[in-house]
């Protein structure tokens, strides 16, 4: 069954990436004029510097991977990837300044910038700010693109060599996708074309593994897969559907009706994808079909290893998995990715390939935009002058050095004008403000990592609090966050809920479109399963 979506793809797009009149939530960073360092002898070859293969699905949490042994997922080819690499446990996103988290979480990967230091949408990199791939091009890589760019077109002209089907935008019809094809003068200005025959998986592999298969350059390649599945519309073909039950799930042990507070971004169209209240039937269905999705795609990663092992690449490829944010699902209460709890900002992350570890795991916390200096470290690259991330290099390189480092050692989090958060320790401490509504959250994340337990309220917790709060304000303002915590609005400019965006006259017509086909998605998805509306 098809979800009748694309005709409001751009409709979409454009209201989760609308203008909400400032630049950020109080950057106080500015790019710095375009520098990208070359190795001294750019004519590289495959056989002194790795192929890279990077492969980035779309809103897919920490956990919904079979080897971290949380979810019933089926995912064989990534287990057997995480056994010949090394996975990070800890891997996080930092927040976005937008309700469509993925674009401004691909732009920080994409830049090696902070959430403070990308435009506030991240639908935009400046000029001045080289992209991964654009240094990768620069220094003799070949680069080689298929799928989704949420950002702009000139980033991605700048960026790639070659491509095949191009998806700029956030989201649509699965099975009915505007299409670019790639220009080599980095023209974009025509209408995309439709590809109404295969599911948006299905494509983006095929095109991958046909670059694969064919290509012939004496040059390493870097080779970006950027699917746009498991995000929504959960649309997926039978025969993986078929292979989950929802009745056979466990509950969802943090499951809410709702959440118990305005976070500051409820109405949002990613919350209207099932009904309140939440119910374990609704979740266990809605997880079912989103299991299926990312089986599809481990399936077809298999397809890429296969040829990458018949060409005898798959030894000389560095290969990368994550994804570009997490997602609820009924837990807390919510839905979508737009809040600081763990099922939304951590990702899954893998590294496999020559001179990486083998079978092991690194619990240090890192963020996903720490893999641009990271991967140039990694092949002797010196990192341009706008990258500000740091390299978790030293966590790839030797298990004694690994022992004594830390490279965030208090990790903050952000999500628009509203919500802020620091991990320290064991625990996690998050701080809301909705319109001078004040919230406060702790948790024990180790001993408490589905976030059930708030101990904020407890007197044993008031003087780590008050420390954590002190750190938070801290590393805020260290990380370009023009927020003081303790004025009644942060002293930071308002950010339109996404609902208020789309309440307005001139575009509540499409927020009661949008609304609509919400409930249609709803009931495709129990329709998979026989379950009524």
């Amino acid at each position: 069954m098809q979800l009748n979506v694309f005709l409001a793809t751009f409709l979409i797009v454009d209201v989760l990436l609308g203008s909400t009149g400032v630049a950020s939530a109080g950057s106080a960073h500015s790019a710095t004029a375009l520098s990208i360092p070359k190795l001294t002898n750019p004519k590289l070859s495959a056989d002194s510097h790795p192929n890279i293969l990077f492969i980035l699905t779309d809103d897919q949490r920490h956990s919904a991977v079979g080897y971290a042994e949380r979810e019933p997922v089926i995912t064989p080819n990534l287990d057997d990837l995480s056994q010949r690499g090394v996975s990070f446990s800890n891997a996080h996103i930092m927040g976005a300044m937008s309700a469509a988290v993925c674009a401004p979480s691909r732009a920080m990967l994409m830049t090696g910038r902070n959430v403070f230091e990308v435009s506030a949408q991240g639908e935009f990199i400046d000029p001045s700010i080289a992209t991964l791939p654009q240094v990768l091009k620069n220094n003799g890589y070949f680069t080689f693109h298929t799928g989704k760019w949420h950002n702009d077109k000139a980033s991605f002209a700048r960026s790639f060599s070659g491509a095949e089907h191009i998806f700029f935008g956030g989201m649509s019809d699965q099975y009915q996708i505007p299409l670019y094809d790639f220009d080599q003068k980095g023209n974009y200005s025509a209408a995309p074309s439709i590809n109404p025959v295969k599911h948006s998986t299905d494509l983006y592999a095929d095109a991958v593994i046909d670059f694969l298969e064919n290509y012939d350059k004496a040059q390493p390649f870097f080779a970006y897969v950027a699917f746009q599945s498991p995000h929504d519309p959960k649309q997926v073909p039978s025969e993986y559907f078929q292979l989950y039950q929802p009745n056979e799930f466990d509950d969802t042990a943090n499951l809410l009706p709702q959440h118990p507070f305005d976070n500051g971004e409820l109405d949002v169209r990613d919350e209207w994808l099932s009904p309140l209240p939440r119910t374990q039937r609704d979740a266990k269905t809605h997880l079912a079909a989103y299991y299926a999705m990312i089986t599809h795609i481990d399936a077809r990663i298999g397809d890429m290893l296969n040829v990458l092992k018949a060409r005898n690449m798959l030894d000389n490829t560095l290969i990368i998995f994550s994804s570009d944010n997490g997602l609820s699902l009924g837990q807390h209460g919510l839905l979508g990715k737009q809040s600081l709890y763990e099922h939304s900002l951590r990702v899954p992350l893998l590294i496999a390939g020559p001179n990486m570890p083998v079978g092991e795991t690194r619990d240090e916390l890192v963020y996903l935009s720490d893999m641009f200096p990271s991967l140039l470290d990694i092949l002797n690259i010196d990192a341009p002058a706008s990258v500000t991330q740091p390299s978790i290099y030293p966590l790839l390189n030797g298990s004694k050095q690994v022992e004594s480092t830390v490279i965030h050692e208090s990790p903050i989090f952000a999500y628009k004008n509203v919500q802020r958060a620091i991990k320290q320790d064991d625990y996690k401490l998050i701080e809301y403000n909705v319109k001078g509504s004040k919230h406060t959250q702790l948790f024990n994340v180790k001993s408490d990592p589905l976030e059930r337990n708030n101990l904020a309220s407890l007197p044993a917790h008031a003087d780590r609090i008050k420390k954590m709060h002190a750190s938070l304000q801290a590393q805020l303002t260290k990380a370009g966050d023009a927020a003081m915590l303790d004025t009644d609005d942060w002293s930071i400019p308002y950010i339109m809920q996404w609902g208020e965006q789309m309440q307005r006259p001139e575009k509540i017509e499409t927020y009661h479109r949008l609304k609509k086909m919400a409930a249609e998605e709803h009931q495709m998805v129990m329709g998979y399963y026989g379950q009524d509306n």
